[in-house]
């Protein structure tokens, strides 16, 4: 799967609220409509990270399928937030899931897991929130991994800068 991401992929964990959960859980996670502005805002890590002219970022998600619904116009704004000609194509867990080769995808835990591996082995940045369990061990393990350095085992979702150390997580 991840091959067929390309070889420079960027990967961001995006933690939204849960569909049929109570409030307290519904107020965990974002909307989905706030991801366009923070996904502009990473333009300019992933125009530095990569010299390609196709970018390509996987979007993770507890809901794949308004990852989905929002692909075109996330597209859309990281086209002219990368520029320079540059082609963003955003893929999340629906479109990657057709490629799956014994037959039909992972589901639940599975899916999940599936997706943490793809974020963890992303040779671009990878970007999510620091409130997230996932987020911070996928930095930790991009750490322990040598994908990334510990100073910036991840891009803050929500700052744009690179997250808390994980160097004492990954060990």
């Amino acid at each position: 799967l991840a091959k067929s991401l390309g070889g420079g992929y960027s990967a961001v964990h995006l933690r939204l609220p849960d569909a049929s959960a109570g409030v307290a859980s519904r107020q965990k996670g974002l909307n989905v409509s706030a991801l366009p502005a923070l996904l502009q805002s990473l333009a300019p890590a992933l125009r530095s990270g990569s010299r390609r002219r196709r970018l390509t970022v996987y979007v993770a998600s507890n809901r794949p399928s308004k990852v989905a619904e929002a692909r075109g116009a996330l597209e859309e704004v990281l086209g002219r937030a990368v520029g320079g000609g540059r082609r963003v194509r955003v893929v999340g867990w629906t479109e990657l899931s057709r490629d799956w080769a014994d037959g039909a995808p992972p589901r639940g835990l599975r899916a999940a897991l599936v997706e943490h591996e793809l974020c963890v082995r992303a040779p671009g940045l990878f970007a999510g929130s620091p409130w997230s369990t996932w987020a911070n061990l996928i930095g930790a393990r991009r750490v322990a991994r040598g994908v990334a350095k510990a100073a910036a085992a991840y891009i803050d979702l929500h700052t744009s800068a690179p997250a808390v150390k994980c160097d004492a997580i990954a060990s």
